[in-house]
């Protein structure tokens, strides 16, 4: 199920970052609006690529990432390595099932962005996290953390757009909140970020 991050959100995000170089987990439809230059998909799998420059990172949600099949960044406490994404994953809610070596696909998604970061390929982004539970379940990596950076939490729960009948619509009102992290060591794009985005909610 998409839940592709509506334009509200993209365009305060390109206005801090500027055009997008890279989104590493989209698609063909979705790019319509995003208009990043390098794009992955399910099929592509942007967990295992390089992602160089300015991006925006709206991670796949717990079990509906099930198309990549690759290793991909352990947990310090799994027991065995995933080789599966939505195998790693959890749905929003899903906590009655939790082990300990099964992690959020969201969170493998937000280590692989600070190494990049860290690494200087990537220079800003945009990371949606579908959930606060992103707060948390980072946690199982040992990598800098959402609240590391500047984020916002909107003061409205974001309404995700999904495709019906080839048309991009919004989607109903979810039923957590929602956070956005600007990903970056720039200090003028940090800025940037807290004086744009406190439009939509609380910045820090």
């Amino acid at each position: 199920s998409d839940h592709m991050t509506p334009a509200y959100i993209v365009e305060p995000a390109r206005e801090v970052v500027g055009e997008f170089d890279y989104d590493p987990c989209t698609s063909l439809f979705a790019n319509k609006l995003i208009r990043a230059s390098t794009i992955y998909t399910a099929k592509t799998n942007g967990l295992t690529k390089h992602w160089n420059g300015r991006g925006i990172l709206n991670p796949p949600g717990g079990l509906y990432d099930t198309e990549l099949r690759t290793p991909v960044y352990r947990s310090s406490n799994s027991r065995q390595p995933c080789t599966e994404t939505g195998e790693c994953g959890l749905a929003p809610g899903g906590h009655k099932h939790q082990r300990d070596d099964i992690v959020s696909s969201a969170a493998y998604w937000w280590a692989k962005l600070v190494r990049e970061l860290e690494a200087g390929r990537t220079r800003a982004c945009i990371f949606i996290g579908f959930s606060l539970e992103i707060l948390a379940s980072a946690q199982a990596f040992e990598c800098a953390q959402p609240l590391d950076f500047p984020l916002c939490v909107p003061r409205s729960r974001i309404k995700f757009d999904k495709l019906e009948n080839g048309v991009r619509v919004s989607g109903a009102q979810p039923t957590h909140s929602n956070v956005i992290v600007c990903v970056t060591k720039d200090d003028k794009i940090t800025k940037k970020f807290t004086k744009v985005f406190e439009k939509l909610g609380t910045t820090r």
